[in-house]
Order: C-alpha cells, then structure tokens, then sequence
C-alpha cells in the first residue's frame, strides 16, 4: 500500500499560467519528498498539462474548475489531496529554502493537534520588501486582518473536509473566514513560525476585485464579530486604506493625461 504523502502542495492556476514552471521549480527541488502537487487551473485550458510535460516521474495531478471562483478551485484540491496538511500557492510562489518543508514538518510532527500552521509574512506592496511579523489574535481578525499570506500557511486537511471546506460565497477571502472559523473553535491549534518560508510575485489588483475585498470583509466581519466592529471596520480602519487607494488611482489618471 502506497503511503500517503505528508503534504499536499497545491497549485492554483486562475491567471500568469506561465509562472507555474517557478513555482513547480521550487518544489521539486525540495529536500523533503513527502508530498504531492494537485494543480487546480480554471476552465478546460490545457495549458498546465503542457507544462507539466517537462516534469517527468514527479508526484504531479492537473484538476480543472469551471468557473474560476477561488475558493472552489481550493475545494477541489481538498477533494483529491492525499497529503494531511495542504499550502495553497498562486503561480509566481517560490520557496525560499530547499529545506522550508523539512522545517514545516519539523515543527508539525512535533505535534498531532495541529490544525494550522503559518510562517511569517514577507509584504511586497511597498517600495522594498519587508517581513511583517504579525501574531494571530482575535484583534487581528477583528481588524479584516490575518498573520500570513496564504502560500506560507498549512492547513489540516480534516480539519477543512470538518469544518465544511472553504465558503464560496467569499472567493476572495475565503481564507480568512476560515482563519475566524478555525481561532472561534480551537485557537490552540494554531502554531507560527517565525520564519519567512516563501517569496512570491507581487501583482496589482483591480478595482474591481480590491471593491470585492472590501465587500466580503465587511460581511466576514458582520458574521464573526457582530454589527458594530463591522461598522468600526468600515469607518476607522479600511477607510484610509481605500483613500490611500483613491488617490493612488486619480493620480496615475491625472499623470498619463
């Protein structure tokens, strides 16, 4: 019988399918080789199937997803994965060790109960790279806040297909629904590292999506935490972020006029 690997590394290809090949990179050279690669690319595009054709002998499965919401896409690699902890990670992600999943699996079996584990926040939206260490607390959260990137969390594979998967009717922040879910219940069973384990390619983000953000973060909040931190939220904490954005926005209108 074919022993289960220890982790599931999932790919999740919506757009920038031409940087799956460095992230796949960075996993096959891995000292640690319990794992297994699920990529979810959205559509019937064949194009990872293209890549992953130059990847010979490697531990690789290629799962479509129709229409593109990101937390069915990341439903689907719980479906299939066979690993006990799943890292989701967007074309571009890179681990920036050979030896991040040796260490991930250092600190994991030195427990059974551990239902997420996340490493340290290296922030790309400035000028320079920063590492933002940030510990998850129910301020945190109260603040549409979580303490790490997605890339650079593991979560239990029973404890997602337990708690019901990832909630598609938030595909942007499904994540952090499941961080308020997961802290609500068990919040022992949350462990960080301080240690930054993956770098990842920074992106711009729409209008459109960055309105989405906001909207399903003032919902996420309203049902965790009640009416009035969702209004504090609002008015005290992203209201300057969205200003800041605004501005941002007219400013580069106003330059390339």
């Amino acid at each position: 019988m074919e022993e289960k690997p220890l982790f599931t590394i999932a790919l999740i290809v919506k757009e920038f399918a031409y940087l799956a090949s460095l992230t796949l990179d960075s996993i096959i050279k891995q000292k640690f080789q319990s794992y297994e690669v699920v990529i979810v690319e959205v559509g019937a595009e064949q194009n990872m199937l293209r890549i992953i054709e130059s990847y010979e002998n490697q531990k690789i499965e290629v799962y479509h997803e129709k229409d593109g919401n990101l937390a069915s896409m990341m439903n689907k690699v719980v479906t299939f994965a066979k690993g006990k902890y799943i890292q989701f990670f967007y074309p571009g992600d890179q681990f920036l060790s050979n030896r991040s999943l040796q260490t991930a699996s250092e600190i994991i079996g030195a427990r059974d109960d551990i239902d997420l584990f996340y490493g340290t926040q290296l922030e790309r939206s400035g000028k320079y790279p920063e590492i933002a260490h940030q510990n998850l607390s129910l301020e945190l959260l109260q603040e549409g806040k979580v303490p790490s990137r997605l890339h650079s969390c593991w979560f239990s594979t029973k404890m997602l297909s337990e708690e019901g998967n990832f909630d598609t009717r938030y595909p942007y922040r499904a994540a952090f629904d499941m961080f308020c879910r997961i802290y609500k219940k068990s919040p022992e069973k949350l462990v960080h590292f301080g240690r930054v384990f993956v770098d990842y390619e920074y992106r711009r983000v729409s209008p459109h999506i960055t309105l989405r953000y906001v909207v399903e973060t003032y919902s996420l909040l309203f049902r965790h935490f009640g009416f009035k931190k969702a209004v504090v939220w609002w008015f005290v904490q992203d209201r300057i972020v969205i200003t800041k954005w605004l501005f941002n926005k007219l400013k580069q209108i106003f330059w390339r006029a």
